[in-house]
């Protein structure tokens, strides 16, 4: 494979999956216009979705607010275990997702590794609700907990997922474009 097929491929990726590919680029390149790029597209689907989750769009506020979760889902997205303050807890893995399973290793006599309980293999510390539940507040005013947990909680949920989603759409269309 040239260098002029990976070029074409990514241009053909980035055609059709540009979302998927912005969120991509801001994750593994820290590239602040990709950045731009996914909050922008992160914010179009919030939009859409947001009708479900929380109603429609009545005020100002409630479109900062959507914007602000969109910022806030894309920012979470794309923190690796070298994001300052990102990785788990020291106590833990350090990053690493496992730690060692001590009563199983000196039950065995081998190093025996779990997965961490904390951040569930991933390597990152979790992000809890709150801090987002801060952040969105002063722009919607008063949010009371079960708006929080019913409504904002499970579309920024929705969101991230979403996220998700297009990282591994991404993945697989560039494996079938480099693979015909």
């Amino acid at each position: 494979m040239t260098k002029a097929d990976v070029l074409g491929a990514l241009g053909l990726v980035q055609k059709y999956e540009a979302v998927g590919l912005a969120l991509i680029m801001a994750r593994y390149t820290k590239d602040r216009e990709s950045h731009a790029v996914a909050v922008r597209g992160v914010m179009a689907h919030c939009s859409n979705v947001a009708p479900k989750y929380v109603g429609a769009n009545k005020t100002r506020g409630h479109g900062m607010a959507l914007k602000a979760l969109a910022a806030l889902a894309v920012q979470h997205f794309c923190r690796t275990v070298d994001t300052p303050g990102a990785a788990c807890h020291p106590q833990f893995c350090r990053g690493r997702g496992v730690i060692r399973d001590l009563e199983l290793s000196r039950l065995h006599g081998k190093a025996i590794d779990k997965i961490c309980p904390r951040c569930n293999g991933t390597g990152l510390r979790p992000i809890p609700g709150t801090q987002i539940r801060r952040a969105i507040e002063p722009l919607l005013g008063t949010l009371s907990r079960g708006e929080w947990e019913q409504q904002w909680y499970p579309l920024y949920q929705a969101v991230l997922a979403w996220c998700h989603v297009q990282e591994s759409e991404v993945e697989a269309f560039y494996k079938r474009v480099t693979a015909a």
